[in-house]
């Protein structure tokens, strides 16, 4: 009576298991954040603006980034991506900056660029940029 290895029966259970070993490693679970403004599960999409704004408060963090309450006065698309405060002018939004704004004041007028930013974990927030004192 041969053995159960030598008969064929192991190498093809051994290359069912390489086989479903190699395909699973190759399987991928992507984690995405929600879409700004849409169903949750989709890709943050690629977004930008070219904004001005009015400075309605600035409260620091105190980790170099800056919490801001602006009302949007205008917006601009940046070529095809999509507009993330197209339809907030006039209105107050929260935004956050990275930026140096020891000499922005409240009241005054900026010209800057806003886009979605963040992820499912911390949240999708709007980041103010590219900031210049009108």
């Amino acid at each position: 009576m041969k053995r159960w290895y030598t008969t064929g029966l192991f190498p093809l259970l051994l290359l069912t298991l390489i086989i479903l070993g190699a395909a699973a490693g190759c399987s991928s679970t992507t984690t995405t954040s929600p879409t700004p403004g849409g169903a949750g599960g989709g890709a943050l999409v690629i977004n930008d603006s070219i904004d001005s704004v009015r400075i309605e408060s600035i409260s620091p963090r105190g980790d170099g980034i800056t919490d801001l309450s602006v009302t949007l006065i205008s917006t601009q698309n940046v070529g095809d991506e999509v507009n993330p405060v197209a339809d907030k002018v006039g209105q107050k939004i929260d935004v956050w900056t990275d930026e140096d704004v020891s000499v922005l004041k409240v009241g005054n007028t900026v010209n800057g660029r806003i886009q979605y930013a963040g992820d499912a974990v911390i949240g999708i927030t709007l980041r103010l940029y590219d900031l210049a004192l009108k």
